[in-house]
């Protein structure tokens, strides 16, 4: 599942479809936080990965 979620950021984000790439890292945010906690290295990729994509977009 991870693998086919990371396929389509990066489509998204290849396309600068910011808002479906930002809707996609808030699931998977939201996935890790659950699952690995707060403070775990792949949770913390997917905030700053977020955080870039609300950069890119303008946020």
């Amino acid at each position: 599942m991870r693998s086919k979620r990371d396929a389509r950021v990066s489509s998204y984000t290849c396309t600068d479809d910011w808002d479906s790439a930002i809707a996609l890292y808030e699931l998977a945010l939201g996935e890790a936080t659950r699952v690995l906690g707060e403070d775990d290295p792949a949770t913390l990729t997917l905030r700053r990965n977020l955080a870039e994509a609300y950069a890119s977009a303008g946020r």
